[in-house]
């Protein structure tokens, strides 16, 4: 499908916020990372500083997530284990409750572009143990479904934290029936380092359109870009794929994300968005995933005018929308 029936929503965006979701300037990125990163690993959102989060608890909170509350359940020994693998989905990671908390407030670009919305299907790669986005977004309504999915080993802990702050109208669902009012919130095993993405895959199975595929965090290594992009290129075209034929089998009807709203017509298939939010920090790691990231993807950044201080590229992080190349 042709990537103009996307352009009026970004040019919209851009014109009505000033450079909003304008390409990056990867030397211009570089410099400002050069100021600001180091190149130890990701630091836990635990790690104390004069500020602690808290995971989000959907019961008190609704869609604001203000000091989020960090999940009881996480696996720092894990993290320094020698066991095969990745293991940093062991904790969480400081981006993804900041990122949490900028989507949970109703000025952020992409629900008050109406990009996601409550009728939007959104899967999460790399989630991690607490689960906090799938919480703040999937189990407060926010969005329609919510799929959050890394390794095997994470998914024990992210299912304890997911029952220990979903609240009861939406964890005690029988038969799978989703109660009216609430969101899905469904967790899997997927691998972007080894597994495929495809059609078959349980995800994809229900032919739900997705709206976005969102990544926080995940890229601090060189070696990790290749089978990451390679993921989301997959997954982007694998829900893009789905989401046309749901749609045409809905009878023209667009029978979930919001991204077809004003963008070419009704009953047209939209592909699906990837959303990376990071911490800036090595720039050689920033620069290898962009450059990778590019050839897949056309790039924006969401710029700071848009952002709030606390997740903005003064404070260190950075968000990057890619729409997958024909």
């Amino acid at each position: 499908m042709p990537l103009s029936t996307f352009l009026p929503l970004l040019h919209e965006i851009h014109d009505t916020y000033e450079g909003s979701l304008t390409p990056t300037p990867i030397r211009a990125v570089n410099k400002k990372v050069n100021k600001l990163t180091t190149k130890t690993p990701p630091r836990p959102a635990a790690h104390p500083h004069p500020h602690p989060c808290r995971i989000h608890n959907p019961l008190r909170h609704q869609t604001s997530i203000q000091r989020p509350r960090l999940p009881r359940s996480q696996s720092p020994s894990v993290l320094s284990s020698p066991r095969g693998g990745e293991t940093t989905g062991a904790v969480l990671w400081k981006v993804t409750p900041i990122f949490a908390d900028y989507l949970s407030n109703p000025g952020n670009a992409f629900f008050s572009h109406g990009v996601l919305s409550s009728r939007s299907t959104v899967l999460e790669l790399g989630c991690g143990v607490a689960g906090v986005l799938g919480l703040t977004l999937g189990s407060s309504g926010r969005v329609r479904a919510y799929f959050l999915s890394d390794q095997e080993y994470v998914l024990k802990l992210l299912r304890r934290n997911l029952e220990e702050n979903t609240p009861p109208a939406v964890a005690q669902r029988k038969g799978g029936a989703r109660v009216k009012g609430s969101a899905m919130v469904r967790t899997l095993a997927i691998d972007w380092e080894k597994d495929r993405i495809t059609r078959e895959h349980p995800v994809l199975k229900e032919g739900v359109p997705f709206g976005a595929v969102i990544a926080c965090d995940c890229i601090y290594n060189e070696s990790l870009v290749e089978g990451f992009v390679e993921a989301l290129e997959e997954a982007c075209r694998e829900l893009s794929a789905a989401s046309s034929f749901s749609t045409r089998a809905a009878g023209g009807r667009d029978s979930g994300s919001t991204l077809s709203e004003g963008a070419g017509g009704e009953g047209e298939a939209k592909p699906t968005l990837a959303v990376i939010a990071q911490e800036l920090r090595s720039p050689e790691v920033f620069e290898t995933w962009l450059e990778r990231f590019r050839k897949s993807f056309h790039t924006y950044r969401i710029p700071d005018s848009l952002l709030t201080p606390e997740i903005n590229s003064s404070s260190g992080y950075c968000i990057h929308v890619g729409i997958l190349r024909d």
